[in-house]
């Protein structure tokens, strides 16, 4: 206590010792504005997995071999199609989100509904709006390239989805 009273106090009274606190301070200041400023967002998985896991090396091959696609959307549609002016609405607001500047594109998007008309077309049958989860929709996801549907569409319960790929990344 002794050097606090006697030694410190008077080098912090002084004018000197009163300008070095406040560069000090300052200098403090400026740092934690720049770390506020370039801190970033994000969590990455492999961080949280012991080095010798085999799920490392799992989020070291996603990130190697699938960093350039970013997050799925999902977008649930609780709706009926029973004619052709709801699928062609369906396809117009799947158009709408690919335009939107947050999402990449017809490129990367699943929609069941456009397959399933590309598949008729080739396969030259005509899709009856009124009914559209018939026989041959169920042929439709018996393919291999659309098995995947399958679980996108609950016909009993008019829900379908669609899925979209986003632009927003964990670096964004």
């Amino acid at each position: 206590m002794k050097f606090f009273r006697d030694h410190f106090s008077r080098l912090i009274s002084h004018a000197a010792g009163k300008a070095v606190i406040f560069l000090l301070a300052s200098g403090y200041l400026a740092i934690a504005i720049w770390g506020c400023t370039s801190i970033s967002q994000g969590l990455q998985l492999q961080n949280l997995a012991p080095d010798d896991s085999y799920v490392a090396d799992f989020y070291e091959a996603e990130q190697r071999y699938f960093a350039e696609y970013d997050f799925q959307v999902q977008v649930v549609v609780h709706s009926s199609i029973d004619n052709k002016q709801k699928a062609d609405k369906v396809n117009e607001l799947i158009d709408t989100f690919e335009r939107h500047t947050y999402f990449r594109g017809s490129d990367l998007t699943k929609s069941w509904l456009r397959d399933y008309e590309d598949y008729a077309a080739d396969n030259g049958y005509s899709i009856d709006y009124t009914d559209i989860f018939t026989t041959q929709f169920d042929q439709f996801l018996q393919q291999t390239a659309y098995a995947e549907y399958s679980d996108d569409v609950r016909a009993e319960d008019n829900v379908f989805c669609f899925i979209l790929m986003s632009k927003i990344s964990e670096e964004t």
